[in-house]
């Protein structure tokens, strides 16, 4: 217990005082470059406003507490498929989310509490063989400076 709430107050301290952090997470065999989403304008924001998203990247949303977060589509250009992560397993899956639905911005939250959730290019569950029960590696990546986390 001692071990993991270091490695959680490590984990804390890196985000705050740190001048930015990205990750990379492997899945299986495959390996993914993300972005931190850590602090909520970050959150808010997300991938949005971008007119594509490369293959093997995403964004990494860290919560402190394990939750059922509401997620939204506003202001995207492009579909996403989004795992539902505790702790390093994939527990939930959400493929292909549409902009909209039924007319209005596609709103999405997983069935059960999460403490990480990752986006990624719609269709690359499919394509990568990604399933619920499937553990993450996921490595940190300090930036020299934040807005090299940044593409927009």
């Amino acid at each position: 217990m001692k071990i993991v709430f270091l490695m959680a107050a490590l984990l804390i301290f890196g985000f705050l005082f740190l001048p930015g952090l990205n990750a990379e997470i492997t899945i299986n065999d495959d390996i993914f470059k993300t972005e931190i989403a850590f602090f909520p304008e970050e959150m808010e924001k997300g991938l949005s406003q971008r007119d594509s998203l490369e293959e093997n990247q995403g964004m990494l949303f860290v919560f402190l507490n394990p939750r059922r977060p509401v997620f939204w589509m506003k202001d995207m250009k492009f579909p996403l498929d989004v795992l539902w992560i505790r702790g390093e397993t994939i527990v939930e899956i959400s493929e292909n989310i549409p902009l909209f639905t039924q007319g209005e911005i596609t709103v999405l939250k997983p069935n059960q509490e999460i403490d990480k959730a990752m986006e990624i290019k719609a269709g690359s569950v499919s394509k990568y063989g990604i399933k619920t029960g499937d553990k993450l590696k996921i490595r940190y990546e300090l930036k020299a400076d934040k807005q090299e986390r940044r593409s927009d």
